[in-house]
């Protein structure tokens, strides 16, 4: 899968340890709603972020890092992207994806983990508005949410 460069569009804190990664690309990325891409970090280290955004919307991509003090992890990906103002990914990738159904969906998330949930949230509302949707998601504090 070939990598794609991003423009940074804005980095904004959701929480006190969460943001939001706004990123225009260069050519619209092929994703499923629930899919994640890598951040490619270099040759061999590569990170991966869910997408945020539903997949109709795929000339943007929304990523939701946590980044909590002393997780250098994420904290060198949020550093790239302010410093150099692009970052490159790769994607779609994984198999938690909104699957093609008419039935009652059931959502569950735990901290960041909302980004895919949202995604998958946002392309079924677009999809069918009157699905019956339940969303569980947890966090360690109320602020998190």
């Amino acid at each position: 899968m070939s990598q794609i460069r991003c423009q940074v569009e804005s980095i904004a804190p959701l929480t006190k340890t969460v943001f939001r990664v706004d990123l225009t690309p260069d050519v619209s990325l092929d994703f499923k709603s629930g899919q994640y891409v890598m951040v490619h970090m270099g040759e061999k280290d590569q990170r991966p972020f869910s997408i945020a955004n539903a997949a109709y919307d795929n000339n943007r991509l929304e990523l939701h890092i946590g980044a909590e003090p002393g997780n250098k992890y994420a904290g060198e990906v949020l550093e790239r992207a302010r410093q150099e103002k692009a970052i490159y990914v790769s994607g779609g990738h994984g198999k938690a994806y909104l699957q093609a159904t008419d039935k009652p969906i059931v959502l569950i998330a735990g901290g960041t983990g909302f980004s895919y949930a949202y995604s998958i949230l946002m392309q079924s509302l677009k999809e069918d508005p009157n699905r019956d949707i339940t969303l569980y998601w947890g966090g360690r504090h109320l602020d998190d949410l």
